[in-house]
């Protein structure tokens, strides 16, 4: 479970869940960044948990691609008015052209986004792309489900692609009742 912002951390590690890391029948990898690792081995020892490092994916040009197109094809009322934003926002140092290039590419890709068939191919096109981070932590603890608590943050589509790959059970809920209509439409579908 990857633990990647300061609200999985509460929501999880700080709250009545974390009685299940108690737990000596249930074993749990969670997966956190590589400068909060220490901190919270020493914060939360718990007795089924082990920890790892979270790959960096956003690092990656490709991944943050992906994940620009993502949102820029979110077929909804909101997005279409980040979209618009982004062309009008006033003070900003990005020239007027290149705004009115960027806002025609994402309305471009926002029509595509009505599209079922555009988002099955979206999808399938994303899944074709292999994380070899991710396979590597799949690798070394062989869970039997993989749970992603946020949906948007810290590479969970690239770790659920390689648990789906492998044929893991894959579980996961929405960091917040708007994600589904402003950030996301599931580029990895969970189990």
């Amino acid at each position: 479970m990857p633990i990647s912002n300061g609200a999985a951390a509460r929501t999880f590690l700080r709250s009545d869940f974390s009685r299940l890391f108690s737990r000596a029948d249930l074993r749990f990898v969670l997966l956190v960044p590589q400068e909060k690792l220490a901190y919270y081995q020493l914060q939360f020892s718990f007795p089924s948990v082990a920890w790892d490092v979270l790959p960096s994916v956003s690092a990656t040009r490709a991944e943050r691609a992906w994940k620009w197109a993502e949102h820029a094809s979110v077929p909804t009322p909101t997005v279409y008015a980040m979209h618009r934003f982004y062309l009008e926002r006033l003070h900003t140092q990005i020239p007027f052209l290149v705004r009115t290039l960027g806002f025609a590419l994402r309305m471009f890709l926002w029509t595509l986004g009505h599209s079922a068939v555009y988002r099955a191919s979206f999808r399938f096109l994303y899944r074709m792309r292999r994380n070899a981070s991710f396979a590597r932590v799949l690798s070394a603890h062989a869970p039997d489900a993989v749970f992603c608590p946020m949906l948007i943050y810290g590479g969970e589509y690239a770790l659920l692609k390689e648990a789906k790959r492998r044929g893991i059970m894959t579980l996961a809920m929405p960091a917040s009742w708007d994600n589904l209509t402003s950030k996301t439409f599931l580029l990895v579908h969970p189990d």
